[in-house]
């Protein structure tokens, strides 16, 4: 607050001067969370064929089945059989097609764009850090009343998260056995 002859006079922020704070911790954590696919694009160059960095083994199963919901498959598919559900030939349901509600999310703005599963879930990696970091950030603020203590918050909670569960980069020189080498929020 700055001061005159009549007393305190209060310094407005715009709403833009926080907006800007909470921007930078998530500029940081989305190019945080890109680093393993832009290192792939600068390693392969133009021969990258499409591919995308998962350090997680089951996304490569979830992404054909993204991949068969955007090509216009049924819910009730087997990507990898390349059979959908008929009644001649019915299929179960599977962990896939009753967890349809996230795959859709991802699957039709694909399909409505005409991106890939592989680009689907490139752009996903960094919206996913992109929210996880504006909502520490908009719980920090009001907490610490301080925008950069917010955003020093937030890079702490999101990048130390995995530290202290042992996995991450730390994780992968510790342990043999990791199970999620990335940052977890990402999962």
């Amino acid at each position: 607050m700055r001061r005159d002859l009549h007393g305190p006079i209060p310094v407005k922020t715009s709403v833009f001067y926080h907006i800007k704070w909470g921007a930078l911790a998530a500029t940081a954590m989305v190019l945080l969370s890109l680093m393993p696919q832009i290192h792939l694009w600068l390693m392969r160059g133009h021969d990258w064929n499409g591919a995308y960095v998962s350090p997680q083994g089951d996304e490569p199963l979830y992404s054909a089945y993204v991949n068969a919901l955007i090509d216009g498959r049924t819910r009730k598919n087997d990507p990898f059989g390349g059979r959908d559900n008929a009644e001649s030939a019915p299929l179960p349901e599977s962990l896939f097609s009753i967890q349809f509600v996230p795959a859709y999310a991802i699957a039709l703005p694909a399909r409505l764009i005409g991106a890939s599963a592989s680009t689907a879930f490139i752009v996903l990696s960094a919206v996913a850090a992109l929210l996880a970091s504006l909502s520490v950030f908009w719980v920090l603020k009001p907490v610490t009343g301080d925008h950069r203590l917010a955003v020093a918050g937030t890079l702490f909670v999101l990048c130390f998260g995995a530290l202290a569960g042992g996995n991450g980069l730390l994780g992968i020189l510790l342990k043999s056995d990791l199970s999620i080498p990335s940052l977890p929020f990402l999962r």
